[in-house]
């Protein structure tokens, strides 16, 4: 009932109703952009813009092998819980070329 109440305020103001003006200012105003590319294995990316992060977020505890030269070189990252039942790992590839493949596995 209440969602009908809200849908008539904001058809009648001709904007939404109980929008926060702190997520108007960083996602309307000024568009703020995220420096990560998400990989979850529900959503798991295969491309991301040249310059971004890839972010990694999994359910559990775990140690990423990783590497983006075709396994010439690898690196370990630990997983770090975020307190909110997701474990994160940041991988630096912000600095990558375009066209760089980066393959990984979960230990």
């Amino acid at each position: 009932m209440f969602g009908i109440i809200k849908l008539g305020r904001s058809l009648n103001d001709e904007k939404v109703f109980d929008m926060p003006p702190q997520t108007v200012d960083r996602y309307i105003t000024t568009q703020t952009d995220t420096p990560y590319a998400i990989w979850r294995f529900n959503n798991k990316c295969e491309t991301m813009p040249t310059g971004m992060r890839l972010r990694l977020e999994v359910l559990a505890s775990a140690v990423v092998h990783w590497s983006a030269d075709g396994w010439s070189t690898a690196h370990d990252t630990h997983m770090q819980d975020s307190g909110l039942g997701l474990h994160l790992a940041d991988l630096p590839t912000h600095s990558l070329l375009s066209g760089t493949e980066i393959v990984f596995a979960f230990f």
